[in-house]
């Protein structure tokens, strides 16, 4: 008798929980990385270029976001070939991404 009264609590928290409205904890989906999320700024590389989405681009779905790359006005700064440590790659890297990230909100995060 005492789990069942365990389980009868358990399931009305649950209850109550499900019926609260739940905050979204985000306004966008920003992107930085290298070929692995990169949508179009240097291009697509994938096995079959734009027949399946990136995994960026199935999360922004499921988000309800409309992920485009940054040379289109977009959110993701991604480039293929981007390096962490800018001394490795001066051109592609994502030092250079967030700062292009800044520039376009000004300076805002």
């Amino acid at each position: 008798m005492k789990n069942c009264k365990y389980a009868f609590s358990a399931m009305a928290v649950a209850a109550s929980l499900a019926s609260i409205p739940v905050a979204q904890a985000w306004d966008s989906l920003t992107v930085f990385g290298d070929s692995l999320s990169d949508s179009g700024n240097i291009g697509r590389f994938t096995a079959d270029g734009a027949q399946h989405s990136l995994y960026d681009e199935i999360l922004a779905a499921h988000l309800g976001e409309n992920l485009q790359a940054s040379k289109f006005g977009g959110s993701n700064y991604a480039q293929g070939g981007a390096v962490a440590v800018p001394a490795l790659d001066p051109l592609l890297n994502t030092q250079d991404q967030l700062a292009a990230y800044l520039q376009s909100t000004g300076g805002a995060c």
